[in-house]
């Protein structure tokens, strides 16, 4: 195992310092303007995940979990509602009742993608049914490749997608105890008009995110 350094876990610990003070100031900013800051809260309270155990979302929040019930005086419950590429679990969120107990965790792409997908088999508007608390965490995505391998560069690999069309392939989605995820549909990746495409395949693991 790899061993973590100090700077590391110093910089850990000021990241989620920062996610949680953002995450409370504005959670108390909107139950003072609804008039419920005296008594909330005053029952657990329940956060979905969009996307399944394991992803980017239910990591971040599982590590905010008890930093949130400490400072809150109260259980805080995660969820994980998957499907539809995180649609099914933000309409559990829209459906619930708007009194604080029921938030939403999501990737972006959930809020500002699907719309332009497939706006018609969404049962919610993001910008109506929703109400923006925080952004939790910024997560880089990167290309890596085995030391072995044959590219040492993107140019590298979109030659290879430019020359053989629908040969490469990407990984569809984490693997259990896997420490970050890399979901979604898996598929075969070619090359058109400059970028790179991916052709996909059905989703049937609830990853997407």
């Amino acid at each position: 195992m790899t061993e973590t350094s100090g700077e590391d876990v110093q910089m850990l610990q000021s990241i989620r310092q920062s996610v949680f003070c953002g995450f409370a100031a504005v959670l108390s900013l909107l139950l003072l303007a609804c008039g419920m800051a005296q008594a909330y809260p005053d029952q657990p309270i329940k956060i979905i995940v969009a996307f399944p155990p394991g992803g980017s979302s239910d990591i971040v929040i599982r590590a905010l979990q008890p930093a949130l019930a400490e400072d809150l005086h109260q259980t805080v419950v995660i969820e994980n509602r998957t499907g539809a590429g995180g649609n099914i679990g933000i309409a559990a969120v829209v459906q619930a009742a708007a009194d604080g107990y029921t938030l939403g965790v999501a990737a972006a792409g959930v809020l500002t993608v699907n719309p332009h997908l497939n706006r018609a088999a969404m049962s919610f508007d993001p910008l109506k049914d929703l109400v923006p608390i925080t952004l939790l965490a910024e997560i880089p995505f990167v290309l890596v490749a085995s030391q072995q391998s044959r590219f040492s560069s993107v140019d590298d690999v979109i030659a290879a997608a430019r020359a053989r069309p629908g040969v490469l392939a990407r990984p569809a989605g984490p693997q259990p105890g896997a420490p970050v995820a890399n979901t979604g549909p898996c598929g075969t990746i070619g090359f058109r008009g400059g970028v790179i495409v991916q052709s996909m395949t059905p989703d049937v693991t609830g990853a997407g995110e």
